[in-house]
């Protein structure tokens, strides 16, 4: 069993330990026993990365004993056409005079650069639908008075009831094509579906990506100049409700800048969780709130302002998926401008089809970083 899946058994134990503590009730528990999956399931995804790079090293050593005993073939030749007298100088930039026996150094194998990769549904609520359309009734939010002091057979006065709302959705169709040479396919010794597959990924979670940011820019954008600013949001904006539950959400430029704060005394408000070493915490005050980085190729900065979203994400968003990242193929299909049969390729095409709803504004605030002030002042404590 690999490291990996090892990681994976013990994910489904959280998630069973999980399952027990709220069906007991005991909801803190729970709630702490997520904040420990979420941040095993980032782990896993690293470990699996680095099992896929060490694969590929076995794959590229294999490549280099190969490239040797073609070495040892060239140099074997080269010796013969010494002994039989060549014509001229012997030189490596001319192929008829040496080049030849000078072999390339090719890899086919597909490497792929190093990217920071994210994927907002890990922290938005995602439920799976049947139908098309559909709408969950949720209770609308009031004060609540209690009830009167009733004396002895005295009439007792109306209580307000609840109201109630519908958040509805109505699911969509997103999908692309990409056209591929069954002649390359057939000759290329890299995997080209294997690289199709984890593009088509990657495109899915850029497609969900941008409806989720679509939610959050709507928000009315407020100004966040220092620590003060986000402590004043935690508590009091979002309050006894969100905050438990809240996270802090910042690009890189943001990161930087909470890396900058510093107390007093020169200590920085922004920690590693010593529960989850790869993960992050900000120290608010009284409170300690997770920090969660989104690249800069996700969420950019726009005008010298990085965006700083504070709230409980699951509250606030939720996507109805009608159905998972679908690929398939077809040697037969015609796309756009292409026909696979008459051109002898193969088209890839993937769907899905989903919906992503705000359900409540009230558990998130979109807040702006003035990078130009932040540079020019410094950055400044709470």
């Amino acid at each position: 069993m690999t490291k990996s899946q090892e990681m994976r058994a013990k994910l489904e134990t959280l998630k069973n330990e999980c399952q027990t503590y709220l069906n007991d009730g005991r909801i803190g528990d729970a709630k702490s026993k997520m904040a420990e999956i979420d941040a095993l399931k980032e782990g896993i995804t690293i470990q699996e990365r680095l099992e896929a790079e060490e694969k590929a090293d076995l794959e590229n050593s294999a490549s280099g004993r190969e490239h040797s005993q073609r070495t040892h073939d060239a140099v074997r030749e080269f010796a013969a056409a010494i002994r039989s007298g060549f014509k001229g100088a012997l030189k490596e930039s001319t192929d008829e005079d040496g080049g030849y026996t000078v072999p390339d150094d090719i890899s086919t194998q597909v490497r792929e650069y190093r990217e920071a990769f994210f994927d907002f549904t890990k922290y938005i609520t995602v439920e799976n639908v049947a139908t098309k359309s559909g709408a969950r009734t949720y209770q609308k939010k009031s004060d609540v008075e209690g009830f009167s002091a009733l004396d002895e057979l005295a009439s007792m006065k109306e209580v307000t009831g609840p109201q109630f709302e519908r958040v509805t959705y109505s699911i969509k169709n997103y999908g692309g094509f990409i056209p591929v040479s069954n002649l390359l396919m057939e000759d290329s010794d890299a995997n080209i579906v294997a690289v199709l597959m984890r593009w088509f990924g990657r495109n899915s979670a850029a497609t969900r990506n941008k409806l989720v940011l679509d939610i959050l820019k709507a928000k009315e954008k407020v100004d966040v100049p220092d620590l003060k600013a986000i402590r004043q949001l935690l508590n009091v904006t979002l309050g006894q409700a969100y905050k438990p539950t809240s996270a802090i959400y910042v690009n890189d430029d943001g990161l930087n800048y909470l890396d900058s704060l510093e107390d007093g005394n020169g200590r920085p408000f922004l920690n590693l969780d010593p529960t989850a070493p790869t993960l992050m915490r900000l120290r608010v005050g009284a409170t300690v709130a997770p920090i969660i980085t989104v690249p800069n190729s996700v969420m950019p900065t726009s005008s010298d302002k990085a965006p700083i979203i504070i709230g409980d994400l699951k509250e606030a968003i939720t996507l109805f998926d009608r159905k998972l990242l679908s690929v398939e193929r077809s040697n037969t299909a015609s796309a756009g401008t292409y026909n696979a049969f008459a051109q002898n390729c193969s088209i890839f095409r993937g769907i899905e089809r989903e919906d992503i709803v705000e359900v409540d504004s009230d558990a998130f605030v979109y807040g702006e970083i003035d990078l130009t002030k932040v540079q020019s002042d410094g950055a400044m404590g709470g």
